[in-house]
């Protein structure tokens, strides 16, 4: 297997004013970070458009994305637009993080009703079939069941097709990732499941394959944000600089993984493996 360089990813939860919040964006740039990304979670965590906008405009190599958005939260015809126009504003640095949601996270705040796991995918699968082919500068028209319109296409037409990043726990989106992803961020804790959802890509991908980058979210003992990691998991990293080195060196020959994303914690901890691997 032929492997992509390493890059790395810090995701943050952390409420700020602007000065904060650009010395966010500086220190991911300066740190080596090829992107600042930003869940869908209810407040104090900002807004992620508007917030990535800002962190794109105080930094100049520094891409900014998406990790990821609730499909249920938004309309794609409309989604697709602020997403090529922040992509277009930034000088083609941004990344549209999708995925089917957490239904815990938001619904209520929001009043979104939350359906069965099978509307929902199907929801996301249609919706990331109208942004990529706007996103490609075609015209849409939507009859489906989901998303209906009379033809919608993007003004100005988008100068590249913005990068979508799939968050896949499960076949189907394993597979839609597949079809239809630039990159699929695996959600698992559990290295056997990482290793389904590895074949499922490699199955489903054909001729794609080469095409698609895989992540993963990973963490420390020591940190304090997302969900605990349990002991063993292939996302928890321990130890040294050189044994996290290795570990991930590990993942990558094994399975492909070249995006590290890490949170907040987790990357001030590995500063130092960071700057050793990206790139690499």
């Amino acid at each position: 297997m032929s492997h992509r360089p390493f890059r790395f990813g810090l995701v943050t939860v952390a409420p700020a004013d602007a000065t904060a919040w650009t010395s966010t964006a500086h220190r991911a740039e300066d740190a080596g970070f090829s992107s600042l990304l930003l869940p869908e979670l209810p407040g104090p965590v900002p807004a992620p458009l508007t917030a990535l906008a800002w962190a794109a405009a105080s930094t100049t190599t520094l891409e900014v994305g998406t990790f990821v958005l609730a499909n249920d939260f938004r309309n794609p015809f409309v989604l697709a637009r602020e997403a090529a126009t922040l992509d277009l504003v930034s000088g083609g640095r941004f990344r549209l993080g999708l995925g089917a949601g957490q239904t815990a996270l938001g619904y209520g705040e929001l009043g979104v009703a939350v359906e069965s796991d099978r509307i929902r995918f199907e929801r996301l699968a249609a919706s990331v079939g109208i942004v990529n082919a706007l996103f490609r500068g075609e015209r849409v028209t939507a009859t489906g069941p989901h998303y209906t319109n009379a033809g919608t296409a993007l003004l100005p037409p988008p100068p590249r097709k913005v990068p979508l990043l799939i968050a896949a726990g499960g076949r189907r989106a394993t597979e839609l990732a597949a079809a239809e992803a630039d990159t699929v961020a695996f959600s698992t804790f559990a290295a056997d499941q990482l290793a389904r959802q590895v074949g499922w890509l490699e199955t489903a991908a054909g001729t794609r394959l080469s095409e698609i980058e895989r992540g993963l979210r990973f963490s420390t003992p020591a940190s304090t944000i997302g969900p605990p990691i349990p002991a063993g998991a292939p996302n928890l990293l321990t130890g040294s600089a050189t044994r996290v080195a290795d570990q991930l060196h590990r993942l990558r020959d094994e399975y492909g993984i070249s995006y590290i994303v890490l949170d907040d914690d987790a990357a001030r901890e590995l500063a130092p493996v960071v700057a050793r691997l990206a790139g690499t």
